[in-house]
């Protein structure tokens, strides 16, 4: 809700916990998240039908508290895209987020915001070396 702090609770391996995140049946169903990523890339107009080349991925991934099944966070993200930015390279983004999380370097809500605005930015942002290879 608008007002409210955001905290975020982290256990000993630097995990955000998050009660919708960690209750039993939240986590994506292969099922669901394959038909969704099939309905999706139509939506996209990918040209490349292969559901191999890509990954259903959370906007907002589940590691800062993204919600699991809905799909307004999950869109189907190429593996290999223009420029290297594909699916690998914001999976560093999101596990290198939740680390600053729970490091309390970073706040929750700006983590969340930053990623789901412009995940390129985020990461150009938050990497040691500014996503310089």
């Amino acid at each position: 809700m608008k007002g409210d702090k955001v905290v975020a609770f982290c256990d000993r391996q630097c995990n955000v916990i998050a009660p919708f995140v960690a209750a039993p049946g939240n986590r994506n169903e292969s099922e669901y998240t394959e038909r969704l990523k099939r309905q999706q890339m139509r939506e996209y107009g990918y040209t490349d039908h292969y559901l191999s080349d890509f990954e259903e991925d959370h906007l907002i991934p589940l590691e800062i508290g993204g919600a699991p099944t809905d799909p307004r966070n999950l869109w189907p993200e190429p593996h290999v895209a223009p420029g290297g930015w594909g699916s690998r390279r914001k999976d560093y983004l999101e596990n290198l987020l939740r680390r600053l999380v729970c490091e309390g370097r970073v706040p929750l809500a700006e983590a969340q915001q930053a990623i789901a605005r412009n995940w390129i930015a985020a990461y150009r942002m938050y990497h040691p070396h500014g996503g310089r290879r």
